[in-house]
């Protein structure tokens, strides 16, 4: 009877400790996981982080070529300016000494004016360029942010399950040196029953 309870007590704990192996083992591949996914988000964190700095150089950049192109304007309407001071467009255009000055003063007018209007119009476009990129940049910031959170939150988590991996860990060498003990027991136990049956 005591070497059947002894099998028995050694049969449970056996089972026991190849049910926490495979907890162990299951939660192994789950930090395994979780480690590899906060890579991942880290790697994307890194690349928008470039693309970011990028796209500020950009603006940056864009940013140089409104500043540039209204400097150009202002000069070019303060030059119209200065030439219509004084002298209207007709009197500069009937001023010519010939028909073909007139064409040329009158081609040179028209050229003038579409310039002016050419130089607005990339003005205009540069700024729409340039507000279209502050919106991508501030699209990717806030990409970046949601995979910090996510980052900060898969931290958390891996952390969680390393705790109960070393609370298993724990628990499973418990187990192991009950299994010894146990061992222990039921070797004594039979050594026991063999000294009364040899009495």
């Amino acid at each position: 009877e005591k070497i059947a309870e002894a099998e028995k007590i050694l049969s449970e704990t056996r089972g026991k400790k190849k049910n926490t192996l495979g907890q162990l083992n299951a939660l192994n591949q789950r930090i395994s996981t979780q480690e590899d996914l906060i890579s991942s988000i880290r790697t994307e964190m890194y690349l928008l982080s470039d693309e970011i700095e990028e796209t500020e150089e950009i603006i940056e950049s864009l940013s140089q070529d409104v500043e540039d192109l209204k400097e150009e304007y202002a000069a070019m309407v303060y030059s119209a300016y200065k030439a219509n001071s004084g002298l209207n467009k007709l009197t500069f255009l009937f001023s010519s000494k010939s028909f073909n000055q007139f064409l040329r003063r009158l081609k040179y007018m028209e050229q003038y004016g579409e310039a002016r209007r050419i130089q607005a119009e990339q003005i205009i476009k540069v700024q729409e360029t340039l507000t279209d990129q502050i919106i991508v940049i501030q699209s990717k910031v806030s990409e970046k942010n949601i995979l910090l959170s996510e980052n900060v939150e898969q931290s958390k988590s891996l952390e969680r399950l390393k705790k109960n991996q070393g609370n298993l860990v724990a628990n499973l060498q418990k187990q192991e040196n009950q299994l010894k003990k146990d061992l222990e027991n039921s070797r004594k136990a039979v050594a026991k029953l063999d000294e009364l049956i040899d009495k």
